[in-house]
């Protein structure tokens, strides 16, 4: 139940989120983005895990919910202000949203939800939230050693990158030698396609010619 309703009370407010950013930025009719709820649904699963078992299910909603802010806040701000290599946004959900929910469950549970775990810092042991965050920043430092080892590791045999044409060409194409459907469309469709996008006022692809 806790996981259900946590993974819909993010989805909900990232909905809420797009809607509202629509607005702001002119838009008539706000516009949802279907990966963003895709990634909505994984935050709310991901927040409430350390504590599925730990809290109420109206905790439960909450923390779905402040999961689903505070992550979109952070990929919102990402792309504004930092230049970094997330790939679907993985350390964002599940890094970032693990940490939320491990701090949260700190606060929430309580042990008449599961007589094995103690109380949170809302219900008379507050302790148990720097218990938390001592697991969070032990559990980071382990994780960053290790990540480093096997990347130097990877980056001394096989590389870690790509060259830039194939970035831009795209992993399916250069590697599986798949092409997207919009690849395939004749030129004259696409640039019709990109002319009824602009009227509506939603980003289209870019297509981008390489010579070999």
């Amino acid at each position: 139940m806790n996981t259900n309703v946590a993974a819909a009370a993010s989805m909900t407010v990232w909905i809420m989120i797009d809607l509202i950013i629509g607005k702001s930025r002119g838009q008539s009719i706000g516009f949802v983005s279907i990966p963003g709820l895709c990634s909505a649904t994984v935050v709310g699963l991901v927040v409430i895990t350390p504590g599925a078992g730990c809290v109420h299910t109206g905790y439960a909603l909450l923390i779905g919910s402040i999961g689903g802010l505070v992550i979109h806040l952070f990929l919102t701000g990402k792309k504004h202000f930092f230049h970094i290599d997330d790939t679907l946004d993985v350390f964002s959900c599940h890094g970032l949203g693990g940490i939320t929910g491990a701090l949260l469950t700190g606060l929430f549970s309580q042990n008449d939800v599961n007589r094995n775990i103690p109380n949170g810092a809302f219900y008379g042991r507050p302790i148990q939230l720097w218990y938390q965050l001592l697991g969070i920043l032990v559990t980071c430092a382990y994780a960053a050693v290790c990540t480093s080892i096997l990347l130097i590791f990877l980056q001394w045999t096989i590389g870690i990158r790509i060259n830039r044409i194939d970035q831009v060409r795209g992993l399916d194409n250069v590697a599986h030698g798949v092409l997207e459907q919009s690849q395939q469309l004749p030129l004259q469709r696409i640039n019709t396609l990109g002319a009824k996008s602009k009227k509506m006022s939603i980003d289209t692809l870019a297509i981008v010619h390489i010579e070999t």
